[in-house]
């Protein structure tokens, strides 16, 4: 049986999980927030728009906790999926996910580069976020095993084999 270990120590006994999945049909398209999304590997997440694209944009994740405080730095309110992101994610630093393989729920993903702010965000959560998130707006993970995700699901990051 593979251990794995919390993604972060809970500085506020709140242990890293999701909190939101969206999905837009189309490139510009509108965020939808789902119960439950079913990743494929090397795909992304079945209903979005970047599906099966092989454009290295298997599944986009950010840090509620990031969002939330440039939202407060720039007077606008926090809307989950304002920020394009497809999971939402709370108690976990996710720039020290890349190069790494971690969890979701049961579901294994590569964390591979950070995904940068961009106009949508600035268009869609307020003037000055774009400069709020810098460094701050998620990454960009690669789908590694197929399985299904909920909110509620924990991230951690498998322990290496002993």
């Amino acid at each position: 049986m593979t251990k794995h270990s919390p993604a972060e120590a809970p500085a506020n006994g709140e242990h890293p999980r999701v909190v939101h999945i969206h999905v837009a049909d189309k490139h510009r398209g509108a965020m939808r927030e789902i119960p439950a999304a079913r990743l494929v590997a090397g795909r992304g997440i079945e209903g979005d728009r970047y599906f099966g694209t092989g454009k290295g944009q298997d599944i986009s994740l950010v840090q509620e906790e990031h969002l939330r405080a440039a939202c407060l730095s720039i007077g606008a309110p926090y809307l989950p999926g304002a920020s394009r992101r497809n999971l939402t994610v709370r108690g976990c630093d996710l720039n020290r996910f890349l190069g790494r393989e971690f969890l979701v729920g049961t579901v294994r993903l590569l964390g591979r580069e950070l995904c940068e702010p961009c106009a949508w965000m600035e268009w869609n959560i307020g003037k000055g976020s774009l400069q709020a998130l810098l460094q701050r707006a998620g990454i960009l993970a690669q789908v590694l095993e197929s399985g299904l995700i909920r909110p509620g699901d924990s991230i951690s990051i498998p322990d290496p084999p002993s």
